[in-house]
């Protein structure tokens, strides 16, 4: 009430209403990151008439709709993609670190919004595959950060919407190789089921060499390297494949000491356990900045 009576008054009173607090954040920033829906839903009925920008951008280059989706607020959400068109939203538009609404969504664990999203990409003119400034789609962060649900949700609507699930991020990884290098099991497994279907190709390298197998034993995490060994014949894994610097995943599982994934390769397949020793070397990798998502 207060605030639609502010917003009612806010020519006599000489209030702004795209005026930004320390923060960099404007009032329909804030209802929609609150989730104040009935606010925002007044905002943005009068921004026309009272000249809000609902494009206006805060703290990271964020609009009030990235705030939304990364917060999970459905309701605002499904406001914001129903209302885009006539006021002229821009639902691809991009933060300082290249992260869109979409991005924000599946990065988080948002499912309603990020499957409303999908819906309505081909009616909206939403781009899914859009790279941030290191080079990850929103599939990558579903992989990267375990959300089996939203990742499921886009292999099954891959075809339709025309979504890249082989796309690689700057490091030249690909969703594969993320789920399988934090193991993440459930999306490794739905990836490896699908692989032949959604033309996933298993065996690619990133920019050092490595598979996802590589991952995998760099990592420790056994129950993915036992599903890889499990199913390298009727999938064509190439276990062996040596990364730039001549190394298996074996190899890289006894360099850092990853002793049930040693113990396992040697019980389970021996042949890979026969290959020459490589010389230990320090692993470089890339970890990228989140904290643009938050």
């Amino acid at each position: 009430v207060i605030a639609e009576m502010m917003m009612k008054n806010s020519s006599e009173l000489k209030i702004n209403l795209n005026s930004k607090d320390e923060s960099g954040m404007t009032a329909f920033h804030v209802a929609c990151m609150k989730g104040h829906s009935q606010i925002a839903g007044i905002i943005m009925k009068k921004s026309s008439e009272l000249k809000v920008d609902l494009n206006i951008k805060g703290k990271w280059g964020k609009t009030a709709f990235h705030l939304v989706c990364c917060n999970g607020h459905s309701e605002i959400a499904e406001m914001i993609l129903k209302k885009s068109s006539d006021m002229k939203i821009d639902l691809n538009h991009k933060n300082n670190y290249g992260y869109t609404a979409f991005h924000g969504a599946c990065f988080k664990g948002h499912l309603m919004i990020a499957e409303m999203i999908m819906e309505k990409s081909s009616e909206l003119k939403i781009n899914l595959n859009i790279k941030e400034k290191y080079g990850y789609t929103a599939f990558h962060l579903a992989c990267d950060n375990g959300h089996s649900e939203i990742a499921e949700m886009i292999m099954k609507n891959s075809s339709k919407q025309k979504i890249n699930l082989k796309c690689t991020n700057n490091d030249g990884r690909t969703a594969f190789h993320l789920a399988c290098c934090n193991g993440h099991s459930e999306i490794a497994g739905m990836m490896m089921k699908n692989s032949s279907d959604l033309k996933i190709e298993l065996n690619s390298k990133c920019n050092n060499g490595w598979t996802a197998f590589h991952l995998a034993c760099w990592k420790g995490h056994i129950r993915i390297v036992d599903m890889m060994i499990e199913q390298s014949e009727s999938l064509k894994l190439d276990l062996k494949a040596e990364d730039s610097q001549g190394r298996t995943g074996y190899q890289l599982a006894r360099c850092y000491k990853k002793t049930d994934v040693v113990n396992l390769i040697q019980t389970k397949m021996p042949c890979l356990a026969e290959i020459r020793e490589s010389p230990i070397t320090t692993v470089s990798t890339h970890w990228h900045f989140l904290s643009c998502i938050n």
